[in-house]
């Protein structure tokens, strides 16, 4: 099917819907604002829809190839940096757009309370949104696979990880839980929220299924055995 006659199809939609049609088609995400007005800028002084299309297939395919010859020494200077821009060149590399404000706002947030750089580049990667891009550039899976080697975090959730679980305690069995299940360090929040419910009396079962019911952990790559697990713990805890 041509560009044309696929374009064609969408003439239904608004030419904002269009824009962010187009980005979804060719980016797997919707457009950043800044960028969306350019496009819109264009459509509405008389540029074809079919060459809008052309255009945002171009920037994708230029995209992609930048982040293809982006190797190592981009790391180690994401690395090097600190605070909003550390969080703002992570957004650029591993997810090839700005940081919108909830997202900044959130992981700055993060950084602040203490958690390490490494796991939050590795929250980056493995989000929703960096997923799609992992799967298209190979040196972001490089990238994960470091980060996952250093923050000691398995590759697939299994019901033996999670077993191993039961035979820490106190800070050890939150940390380890949260690298085991979400797939990263514990933030200070985390870490203050669940060893206190520990102390509480709040078991280590019910800590892992909440833990596991979380957004982050819904995402995580794991087993047959270990949905069926974690669905029998949350009907027998309620």
């Amino acid at each position: 099917m041509t560009d044309s006659s696929f374009v064609a199809k969408l003439a239904n939609l608004s030419d904002e819907t269009f824009v962010h049609h187009a980005f979804v088609f060719h980016f797997r995400r919707i457009c950043e604002p800044e960028r969306a007005v350019y496009y819109l800028r264009q459509l509405r002084s008389g540029v074809s829809r079919v060459t809008v299309w052309e255009g945002i297939r171009t920037f994708a395919s230029k995209e992609l190839d930048l982040g293809h010859r982006v190797g190592s020494n981009s790391l180690d200077a994401l690395m090097a940096l600190d605070g909003d821009q550390l969080i703002r060149g992570a957004y650029r590399l591993i997810l090839g757009r700005s940081a919108d404000a909830s997202g900044l706002d959130h992981y700055l947030g993060r950084l602040n309370r203490g958690e390490n750089k490494a796991a939050i580049l590795y929250s980056l990667l493995t989000s929703a949104e960096g997923l799609v891009r992992t799967d298209h550039v190979s040196h972001l899976r490089r990238w994960a696979d470091k980060f996952r080697s250093e923050l000691s975090i398995p590759r697939v959730l299994n019901v033996a990880s999670v077993f191993r679980l039961g035979a820490l305690n106190g800070e050890a069995f939150i940390r380890t839980a949260y690298r085991t299940i979400i797939g990263r360090e514990a933030d200070s929040d985390g870490l203050s929220t669940y060893l206190n419910a520990l102390e509480q009396g709040t078991s280590k079962i019910r800590i892992i299924v909440a833990l596991f019911a979380s957004e982050e952990g819904r995402r995580r790559p794991q087993t047959i055995a270990t949905r069926i697990f974690f669905k029998i713990g949350r009907l027998i805890l309620g």
